[in-house]
């Protein structure tokens, strides 16, 4: 009986070690699971990147809005009141910030504006994307990089803020606005 329960005992001490392995997520997968809200800066640029966890995400540039639902893209125009449609045109070109289908190939320390970050490095094959965090895990900013130019920077984005403080409707498509003939793809 007492070799039976020691089994046992063994077999759930195992379990319990494999299940928390398995559990384990890079620092980067955590904080994008956490957070459906960033507020950021590409160049002068500055605008909010939302996420709603369902495959939709929206960039917010205070003149309009992209808004992307799976292949479908909305360029919404705020000042004309115009919406474009477009399938399997136009992506999230700034913010690639996703790294589904990725592979995490290193972590450590690095260099981002003047500060020495805790990093992650993550690659496919043809995009390498460096995340920089600071001490309590929340992402300042990341760098991309094309891997047919590895010398050259393709984006680097600083992250302002960040939390969970999605506006009501930012991922709808205004009913009201004229649909530009020719955009739709």
């Amino acid at each position: 009986m007492k070799r039976i329960l020691a089994i046992l005992l063994a077999c759930i001490l195992t379990a319990s070690l494999l299940a928390a392995c398995g559990a384990s997520k890079s620092k980067m997968e955590a904080f994008y699971v956490k957070y459906g809200h960033l507020e950021m800066v590409i160049g002068d640029t500055s605008f909010d990147l939302y996420k709603d966890g369902k495959g939709r995400d929206a960039e917010d540039y205070g003149w309009g809005r992209y808004v992307w639902d799976g292949d479908t893209c909305y360029m919404i125009d705020y000042e004309n009141k115009t919406v474009q449609v477009s399938v399997d045109e136009y992506f999230p070109e700034d913010i690639y910030i996703d790294v589904g289908g990725m592979r995490l190939t290193g972590s450590g320390k690095g260099m981002f504006g003047g500060a020495l970050l805790d990093s992650e490095t993550f690659e496919d094959e043809d995009w390498k994307q460096t995340y920089y965090f600071d001490g309590n895990g929340g992402l300042k900013g990341y760098v991309v990089v094309d891997k047919e130019e590895p010398e050259e920077v393709y984006k680097s984005l600083e992250v302002l803020s960040y939390d969970n403080n999605i506006p009501k409707g930012v991922f709808d498509v205004p009913a009201d606005y004229e649909v530009i003939e020719g955009a739709v793809g």
